[in-house]
């Protein structure tokens, strides 16, 4: 995670990274907004949400700037292999679509919480818990139950998204000789 103090130098890559995170954090936001309407029955938008949470999460995923290289390959390659099942399940449903929804959500808990040291929102910790709860809503067939859990936390996402993109981009890189390679 990045010090706000540090001010690194940063290239061209280190640009367009901080700006790819923060492009799929707002994107993956609007896809956890979706869903949690496709959920509650407001809108029907068939297998959009699901697309835009991957697009989100890859977005992230590639452009991860945390120092612990362990965290940083987990939740990368938990966004992978979510977006890998979804391309399998080819928009069926079912167990392979809720297994990749649900590795995505790995991605985004992880990224909430990491991004709640950052920020003094108030919630914003327990988006990793309403991600969780609303999955197993969702596995266990309440899709009302699901979408009601996952409304506050599409918004705290959105919330924390919005106020990521307000920042300095340096914020984003800190102390690059802390990296783990």
């Amino acid at each position: 995670m990045a010090d706000p103090h540090i001010k690194p130098e940063m290239d061209a890559l280190d640009y367009l990274m901080v700006v790819l995170y923060r492009l799929g954090m707002l994107i993956s936001g609007l896809g956890l907004l979706l869903l949690a309407a496709d959920l509650l029955g407001v809108y029907t938008f068939h297998h959009y949400p699901l697309w835009l949470l991957a697009l989100g999460g890859v977005l992230q995923a590639s452009s991860l700037h945390i120092y612990n290289k362990i965290i940083r390959w987990v939740l990368a390659n938990a966004t992978w292999v979510g977006l890998l099942v979804i391309v399998v399940d080819g928009g069926n449903g079912g167990w392979l679509q809720n297994l990749g929804l649900g590795c995505l959500f790995v991605t985004l808990s992880g990224l909430a919480f990491k991004e709640s040291f950052c920020f003094r929102i108030p919630g914003l910790k327990l988006v990793p818990l309403a991600l969780a709860f609303s999955w197993f809503a969702l596995v266990s067939e309440l899709p009302v139950y699901a979408g009601s859990i996952l409304v506050p936390a599409a918004g705290l996402y959105c919330f924390m998204a919005l106020s990521k993109a307000r920042m300095p981009l340096h914020y984003d890189i800190g102390d690059k000789t802390a990296y783990q390679i």
